[in-house]
């Protein structure tokens, strides 16, 4: 049997002493991004690559498989007043069915250094914001308009536009690398 996530890695272990309840995560492991675990998709072992993005002060990790959607999270965070600093790192999610624990255990592999600004990052948000686009003009919605994001005053609870385009904004978009 393979050794589980949590026989490897220590529960809340985190190498910037980051929080891991907005990821599920049992650990955030730093390595070098050549040792990164090789991807892999199994009913019982997943592991894919994309980008972390740290939020500070309070350290959260939230993994993205794209650097675009990654980018837009980091940059759009740092203009709350509750985010100072973003980095974005290489990485992997690696899910593991864990048959002592008997659920899926998830752990964050952070590689190298931060690379928040990157070359191309006006590329990167531009391509993320045509994913967006793409996505409302495939279910057919029509791109949300400024007015749609400004309270309305109602009482009914059916959501409205501005739910509609959070919610899609929530999934994200289906972006082509």
């Amino acid at each position: 049997m393979a050794q589980m996530l949590c026989q490897r890695f220590q529960a809340g272990q985190s190498w910037r002493g980051n929080d891991l309840t907005a990821g599920g995560y049992l650990a955030a492991d730093h390595c070098a991004v050549v040792a990164l675990p090789s991807e892999r998709h199994t009913n019982e072992h997943v592991v894919r690559h994309g980008y972390a993005v740290e939020l500070r002060p309070h350290g959260q990790w939230f993994f993205f498989h794209d650097i675009a959607p990654a980018t837009a999270f980091g940059r759009s965070a740092c203009m709350s007043p509750e985010c100072i600093l973003y980095g974005i790192y290489r990485a992997a999610h690696e899910m593991l069915y864990c048959a002592i624990h008997e659920e899926d255990e998830r752990v964050l592999h952070v590689a190298g250094d931060r690379i928040d600004w990157i070359p191309g990052e006006a590329e990167h948000l531009e391509r993320f914001v045509r994913g967006v686009r793409e996505e409302f003009l495939n279910r057919g919605d029509l791109p949300p308009s400024p007015t749609s994001f400004r309270a309305k005053s109602t009482s009914s609870s059916e959501p409205g536009p501005a739910w509609a385009a959070a919610d899609a904004f929530r999934r994200g978009p289906a972006i082509d690398p």
